[in-house]
């Protein structure tokens, strides 16, 4: 909600301009990082904490910090902070 009204040192920008750093919130409750720039594929490369290593697992209550590529279609929002 901060990012989409851009106060608290957030900014919500376009999937097409997610680049490394910047947080995304998904449907499922989660958020992680974006550890490349995003590349057009339909998905994000982020690293994800308090998940499991494989789609098998819980995916918001795993217990571990994994890198992850997430389908794009579950993104709310991509907040950029002001850092």
């Amino acid at each position: 909600a901060d990012a989409k009204a851009g106060v608290n040192g957030l900014k919500a920008v376009p999937i097409s301009d997610a680049k490394p750093g910047d947080i995304v919130a998904w449907d499922f409750q989660h958020i992680n990082l974006v550890v490349k720039p995003y590349d057009g594929s339909g998905y994000l490369d982020c690293v994800d904490g308090n998940t499991s290593p494989d789609d098998g697992g819980s995916q918001s209550n795993g217990g571990g910090v994994f890198a992850k590529r997430r389908y794009i279609g579950d993104v709310l929002v991509v907040a950029r902070p002001s850092y």
